[in-house]
């Protein structure tokens, strides 16, 4: 029985073989389906309202036989449409489809264009496709990102939404005082409403911006400017604030004299403001400075007063996500002799413990240790936890755990083995590793968990050392990490034989 069952299955792909050879349909068949004509819209719009260059008309043609197929072009226009398959050649002689494309260039005139797509087997076996592709219905319109202008200077954003050629000009029965950033585009596009102060505090100003294009009825768009009252707002760009930066950018308007301040720190700490009060003034820029970290998983809140002569207070709130912060290097381009090297960096120590005076400046200082091939517990004020381990490569006496003034904290030299780790926080996802190595050092490290296996987004970074330093934050890499858990640890790890240098290191929980 066993034989007879092998022998069977041995012959079962011969069999099915000569089955299909033989398997011919005798009747030809060809067929686009219930299409009798394909119709394709003038224009696609993608993504970021930006319009296609192509627009795709997908069919099926079946056939037991092999088929050619041609395009032939009414008019004067030719070569704006193309097939994604030209033959397709069937050898056995049964029944197949096959999915193909009409393709047509975007159809910028109003006019529709018209061809025939012949499909052929043989001279008595065809198929003939009218196709048209539409014109253009053409449109413009405009809308601001905001419906009324303050009464001091202010600019507004005036989106256009259209698929050609427009123009914007200011109409003549205009009453405020503003300016156009530019007169003309094409397709979508913005240009700005840029508005002088209204100093009339009987009457509001009107701004009308008339938008033609051709073939189409031209919009008018209508933006009031407030009267000239006295008058403070915010005009803040976000509410909320990057978990990796310590400063915010207020921005507001007022044309009286004008007083800012907090309300309500809401877990920042250490807040100062570059300025608290000022006089008339469109683009009243204060900046926020405060501490970051160490403050991971938490909301932090914070409101700002904005007051003025004549007028009510108003008040806005702004949002931070907190994170925990390591910062070992500052940039400061004001120091004695900068040249964009060395002598631009200010070293910092954020640990309690072990303390800066405890720890060695360089890998080969032989009356501190240096931690060569130990695990080493570093302390931040608030209690957190991170561990450092500098491996050994080979036979050298180098390596270990150091400072270096301009190098940042240090980490060497065997790759993989030599790592960083953060803190395991319970209830809490590590979500984002934020890591700016020293300018001056190259690096090349990954994310890893602490047993050493790959973290999903923690791919290998290597940054070369650069011959000049000329921004705070300049080498930054962001991890975006995936499929991390609460409560777990994971570590900045060494991928190459060398060495580990932090200049900012940037946790972010959630």
């Amino acid at each position: 029985m066993k034989f007879k069952v092998s022998a069977l299955i041995l012959l079962l792909p011969a069999l099915f073989g000569c089955l299909r050879e033989n398997y011919t349909e005798e009747d030809k068949v060809l067929s686009v389906g219930d299409i009798a004509s394909v119709a394709i819209a003038a224009e696609e719009l993608g993504e970021g309202n930006v319009y296609d260059t192509v627009v795709v008309a997908p069919f099926t043609v079946r056939a037991n036989r092999s088929w050619s197929a041609v395009i032939t072009y009414e008019g004067n226009e030719s070569g704006w449409l193309r097939l994604s398959e030209e033959e397709m050649l069937n050898l056995h002689e049964y029944s197949m489809d096959e999915p193909i494309e009409l393709i047509a260039s975007r159809n910028r005139s109003t006019a529709a264009r018209r061809a025939t797509l012949t499909i052929s087997m043989d001279a008595d076996n065809k198929i003939v496709l009218p196709v048209e592709q539409a014109g253009q219905s053409r449109f413009v319109d405009g809308v601001t990102d905001h419906p009324t202008a303050l009464s001091i200077l202010d600019t507004l954003t005036l989106s256009v939404s259209s698929n050609t050629a427009w123009t914007a000009a200011i109409a003549p029965e205009s009453t405020a005082d503003f300016s156009l950033s530019g007169n003309t585009g094409e397709d979508y596009g913005e240009i700005k409403l840029c508005f002088a102060g209204n100093d009339d505090a009987s009457e509001e100003k009107v701004a009308v911006v008339v938008l033609t294009a051709e073939g189409c009825a031209p919009d008018t768009v209508r933006v009031t400017q407030g009267k000239g009252s006295p008058y403070v707002g915010f005009r803040l760009k976000s509410h909320v604030i990057a978990p990796e930066v310590d400063t915010f950018l207020i921005n507001f308007g007022a044309n009286v004299n004008w007083n800012l301040s907090i309300k309500n720190y809401g877990g920042f700490k250490n807040c100062s403001l570059s300025k608290a009060s000022g006089t008339k003034t469109s683009t009243g820029d204060v900046v926020l400075r405060f501490d970051i970290g160490q403050d991971p998983g938490v909301t932090k809140t914070i409101i700002f007063e904005l007051s003025g002569e004549g007028v009510e207070p108003v008040r806005d709130t702004v949002t931070q996500l907190g994170c925990l912060h390591l910062d070992f290097l500052d940039f400061d381009p004001n120091m004695a002799n900068f040249d964009g090297t060395s002598t631009c960096y200010q070293f910092k120590w954020p640990f309690e413990s072990p303390t800066k005076a405890q720890m060695p400046t360089s890998g080969y200082i032989t009356n501190l240790p240096t931690w060569l091939d130990t695990v080493v517990v570093f302390k931040l004020a608030e209690g957190y936890e991170f561990k450092g381990y500098g491996a050994k490569n080979g036979t050298s006496t180098g390596g270990g755990i150091w400072w270096h003034r301009t190098q940042g904290f240090r980490l060497s030299e065997c790759k993989l083995a030599t790592y960083f780790e953060f803190p395991a926080l319970e209830g809490l996802t590590l979500k984002t590793v934020i890591w700016e190595p020293s300018a001056r050092v190259g690096c090349t490290c990954q994310i890893n968990d602490a047993f050493g296996n790959n973290v999903k987004g923690g791919e290998l970074y290597k940054l070369t050392s650069v011959p000049l330093v000329t921004a705070e934050m300049m080498q930054n890499k962001r991890w975006d990490l995936q499929n991390t858990g609460p409560g777990e640890a994971y570590r900045l790890t060494l991928t190459y034989t060398g060495g580990i240098s932090i200049k900012d290191l940037i946790l972010i929980y959630e």
